[in-house]
């Protein structure tokens, strides 16, 4: 018989989409967490978005436009150091030739046409 003093284990049992647990499995072995600290992180990554009155698509858009805008700055940052090194003209040249070859109909546009 279970002693009424005992402390009782904080924990409830639910019933988990398969898919989601196996994704979970996945995550959790990339961040080295177990697979219920994965959902739970999700969980608590969720309830946060949603106590800051964000959608899972609003907050999605966030963090493309952070991504954009890291990609930009790193972009503009590679630009600099070509510049200051003096080998810009030449990276400029190979960009433009790389972007005509996968344009389509690009014609005969070339690096030095530019």
């Amino acid at each position: 018989m279970l002693d009424a003093a005992a402390p009782q284990p904080n924990f409830h049992s639910v019933k988990l989409p398969s898919a989601l647990v196996r994704a979970a499995k996945a995550s959790a072995h990339t961040f080295r967490r177990s697979t219920a600290a994965q959902i739970e992180y999700w969980a608590l990554l969720g309830k946060s978005l949603e106590n800051q009155g964000l959608t899972v698509e609003a907050a999605g858009a966030r963090v493309a436009e952070s991504e954009r805008q890291l990609h930009a700055r790193a972009e503009l940052a590679r630009f600099d150091r070509l510049a200051a090194e003096g080998g810009l003209d030449g990276a400029l040249r190979s960009v433009i030739a790389e972007n005509a070859a996968k344009a389509p109909n690009a014609g005969n546009v070339t690096a030095a046409g530019a």
